[in-house]
């Protein structure tokens, strides 16, 4: 439930593995009324998809002072009773934040994120896809060949039953260069004989910048994608973003980043973008 929330270990690789060891007794989940979650961020909150009361949330990060835990506990919320219970479970997603979740029918879907080491030094991201059944109250890894780099900061959403997957970033230590992305994936046939679609960018074409932290929404046949963060663009990009700086790598010089305002629409039957405001 928590990954080497006591351990003095530093190495993201080593608390990884011993999380994987731990993962090979998965036993049944059990569901016990519990306490509100403690404090967190960079959790995900989505509406239960089965139920009309209730909300699910997933992992998160905390900092407590000294060190930083990740999460990976799940719990529900009765909203009309104001009742939390956490599902404990033996098998599952390792703990992480800045992941996404989406649910459809009776899954909830997550998706990359990041384990930060206690320091804060480095970084494990993720590129695993793990559902959650509802009714069975289980979780399984997705195994699908390809598909998106591991990230996090990224947005995900549901359209016409098919898993949209867009930006994000990557950053394995405060030394490390970030980088940030604007590919977008679609997971099709998400129930069956899943398969990743990758959309093509010619040089030509106009299409969002690379970015993190903005807002993805599904409306028929497309997706709406809206602002976003990205550091260390070219200042001109900056200008028209109405941009603002961000500390650099290590804490070292300052560096430029934008803050978008703009507003954008991909259409999956097309698999193209259209921007509708700058």
């Amino acid at each position: 439930r928590k990954l080497a929330a006591a351990q003095e270990d530093d190495d993201v690789e080593t608390l990884g593995s011993r999380f994987r060891l731990r993962q090979r007794d998965a036993g049944e989940a059990q569901v016990e009324e519990c306490e509100c979650p403690g404090p967190r961020l960079n959790a995900t909150l989505v509406p239960h998809p089965m139920t009309k009361h209730e909300l699910v949330i997933f992992g998160g990060e905390v900092w407590d002072g000294r060190t930083v835990k990740m999460f990976n506990d799940l719990f529900i919320y009765r909203v009309d009773k104001d009742i939390w219970r956490e599902v404990l479970c033996s098998y599952g997603p390792a703990p992480r934040s800045a992941h996404q979740a989406v649910v459809d029918k009776h899954f909830m879907y997550i998706f990359g994120g990041e384990f930060t080491s206690p320091s804060q030094n480095t970084s494990l991201h993720f590129r695993d896809l793990w559902r959650f059944c509802f009714k069975t109250m289980r979780w399984k890894e997705i195994s699908v060949k390809g598909g998106p780099t591991a990230r996090s900061g990224h947005r995900m959403a549901f359209c016409r039953r098919n898993l949209v997957i867009f930006g994000g970033f990557h950053g394995a230590s405060v030394e490390a260069e970030v980088l940030y992305f604007n590919d977008l994936w679609v997971l099709k046939d998400v129930d069956g004989e899943a398969e990743w679609t990758a959309a093509s960018y010619a040089p030509s074409d106009d299409v969002p910048a690379p970015r993190s932290g903005c807002v993805l929404g599904a409306f028929q046949d497309d997706v709406f994608m809206y602002g976003g963060y990205c550091g260390g663009v070219p200042v001109s990009l900056e200008t028209v973003a109405h941009g603002r700086g961000t500390t650099g790598a290590g804490g070292g010089p300052r560096s430029h980043g934008a803050c978008f305002a703009d507003l954008w629409s991909f259409n999956l039957p097309s698999m193209q973008w259209r921007k509708l405001r700058a």
